[in-house]
């Protein structure tokens, strides 16, 4: 709960902070940014994607699923999969 609690603080900070650079920039006190084209930005490419087995053991998806009450084994079985051991 300290780590929700944490990301909640952070979440509230930024949403107090007001608008940031960009917004600044927005209303015209400053130069727009270089934007590079999309083809170029370092989002244009999709990476290697994690596995389902990855994400489930990370410990923030498993607050958003204890959250909604998602039960890891009970989506495991839902999806076909078994609990592989983790290569550590």
């Amino acid at each position: 709960m300290a780590a929700v609690r944490a990301i909640l603080s952070t979440l509230s900070g930024l949403a107090h902070a007001g608008p940031g650079p960009a917004a600044t920039r927005a209303r015209g006190s400053g130069p727009a940014p270089s934007v590079a084209a999309p083809s170029e930005s370092a989002y244009a490419h999709a990476g290697a994607e994690p596995r389902l087995e990855e994400l489930l053991s990370d410990p923030l998806i498993g607050l958003l699923m204890r959250a909604d009450r998602v039960e890891p084994a009970e989506l495991r079985r839902l999806l076909g999969l078994r609990r592989q051991p983790s290569v550590v």
